[in-house]
């Protein structure tokens, strides 16, 4: 916390990570983004690319980067985008073209940081909560 304090970042970025105290969440309202692997409003948690497979829906399989608040992946949606799917897919390649994918969102939402990233906020329904307790 300290470290964070001492550079006063104009934006935080997390992915992966468990969930955020209030410490944080209040200290640095609005600057704190994250990559959730998965559409968010429709699969929030962990293994979020895992369950639009089993729930036979492939076409929701992607990214989202949502500023963080205190529900689970339920922050307002900064981009978000699915997959590009083709039929010779194996699952390895279903699980790895989120994360490419993901980065890119992630790379494209620092970025538009400096062009006033408020403006483009989206609020998202409450999908399903995946959670390992």
């Amino acid at each position: 916390m300290q470290l964070i304090r001492k550079f006063n970042p104009t934006i935080i970025v997390t992915f992966g990570t468990s969930l955020l105290g209030s410490k944080y969440l209040d200290l640095y309202p609005d600057r704190i983004i994250n990559l959730h692997l998965g559409l968010s409003q429709f699969y929030r948690g962990s293994s979020c690319n895992f369950w639009p497979i089993y729930d036979l829906n492939p076409h929701l399989l992607g990214a989202t980067v949502h500023f963080i608040n205190k529900k689970i992946d339920g922050g307002n949606i900064v981009t978000q985008n699915t997959i590009d799917l083709d039929k010779n897919d194996s699952e390895y390649v279903l699980m790895t073209k989120p994360i490419i994918l993901g980065t890119k969102l992630m790379i494209e939402a620092i970025k538009r940081t400096n062009a006033d990233l408020a403006m483009n906020r989206n609020p998202q329904n409450n999908g399903k909560l995946y959670q390992i307790k």
